[in-house]
């Protein structure tokens, strides 16, 4: 099982809602990140990159390339280190993507996967799971099942495209303050309705403007569970990624109230 440690606004509301009261009382799902609409555009040129992971070219996760999203002023950096043959979370083989998340003077790693025949799973504490940046601080995930993909391949981005991503995960808190504190495991459950929006959709940022952008949808549920109490954890909106292909993410809602633009890439010529 891979251990991961998750700190973004998704773990915090797990926390608060299912540790910090046994009732399950108090506190939101999450509370984290996301941007403003640009002022103006200019023409856009991509450049060419290396081959992206498993083929796929709406998100070209090549080594090398670079996104950096902005909310305000945070921002969130993804970069792909390497690509590898490996093993997805079930054991199967796959293309394995490194990726380091900058976020706040933090950086996280990530191991995203990918097959040509089916698409792209990304881990539960990465940016391009729910559009939340933050990783690790204050309690581990071991997830011991992730079924379905986060991104599809290039054949499976169709309009009306749809499926329900589910991640499960037993869930432990280590005794940062080294008084002897011991927190009773808890499991996690997160499942991902996914669907693809009919059409492109234009979107402007201070990047660019794209008219051919497809829009991926995607509504959290979640659920705790810590003894023998249970919760529901609530989420505020559907959130959503916005994709152009040969260029990848360029904006994100996430499933709470902000939203992220891209502001820079290597696959964009200065």
């Amino acid at each position: 099982m891979k251990q991961i440690v998750v700190g973004n606004s998704f773990s915090r509301a797990f926390v608060s809602r299912v540790f910090v009261s046994r009732a399950f009382v108090a506190c939101a799902f999450v509370a984290c990140m996301l941007a403003a609409p640009a002022a103006f555009a200019k023409p856009v040129r991509t450049v060419a990159a290396g081959a992206a992971a498993c083929g796929i070219k709406l998100l070209p996760l090549a080594a090398g390339n670079t996104w950096t999203w902005k909310n305000g002023a945070a921002t969130v950096t993804l970069k792909v280190i390497d690509v590898t043959p490996g093993k997805d979370a079930a054991g199967k083989p796959s293309s394995v993507i490194n990726v380091e998340e900058l976020y706040q003077g933090r950086v996280v790693k990530n191991q995203i996967t990918c097959t040509p025949d089916k698409g792209i799973t990304v881990p539960l504490e990465s940016f391009l799971f729910t559009g939340e940046p933050g990783g690790p601080v204050a309690m581990s995930f071991a997830v011991t099942a992730h079924e379905q993909i986060t991104f599809p391949n290039d054949a499976g981005f169709i309009d009306g495209n749809g499926w329900v991503e589910k991640v499960s995960a037993d869930v432990t808190r280590p005794d940062v303050g080294n008084a002897g504190a011991k927190h009773q495991p808890a499991k996690l459950e997160v499942e991902r309705h996914v669907h693809i929006e009919a059409g492109a959709t234009e979107v402007l940022t201070t990047l660019g403007q794209w008219k051919n952008a497809q829009k991926l949808v995607f509504e959290l549920r979640g659920r705790g569970e810590i003894g023998p109490d249970k919760t529901e954890i609530p989420i505020k909106r559907p959130g959503a990624f916005y994709v152009v292909k040969g260029l990848g993410v360029v904006q994100v809602e996430d499933a709470f109230d902000k939203t992220w633009e891209l502001v820079d890439t290597n696959l964009v010529a200065k």
